[in-house]
């Protein structure tokens, strides 16, 4: 349970000058606000890193889909990538 002002004041009466009281106060509260913030900021994060995730993955997913479309539309007409036998050495002409 976060500590509230009114227990940081009945901690300090009496132990210190009400001025420095009062400033001690508003940092409890300055505080509680950075905190809050640096949890929103932690949450924000991680759906950022979960949807990059997704992202990356749905784009490999698209370059290996166009470049099987493109093996595919190569085979169809007859031009599939490949060696030359004469170049690789698998044909030697005597």
């Amino acid at each position: 349970m976060p500590i509230t002002d009114r227990d940081i004041r009945q901690d300090l009466r009496g132990k210190i000058p009400p001025e420095l009281g009062r400033i001690l106060i508003e940092m409890n509260g300055d505080i509680h606000a950075i905190r809050q913030a640096i949890g929103t900021l932690a949450s924000t994060l991680s759906q950022l890193a979960h949807a990059l995730g997704i992202h990356n993955a749905k784009l490999a997913e698209l370059s290996q889909t166009k470049a099987n479309n493109m093996h595919e539309r190569l085979a169809q007409i007859g031009s599939e990538v490949g060696s030359d036998p004469t170049i690789t050495g698998e044909i030697h002409e005597k």
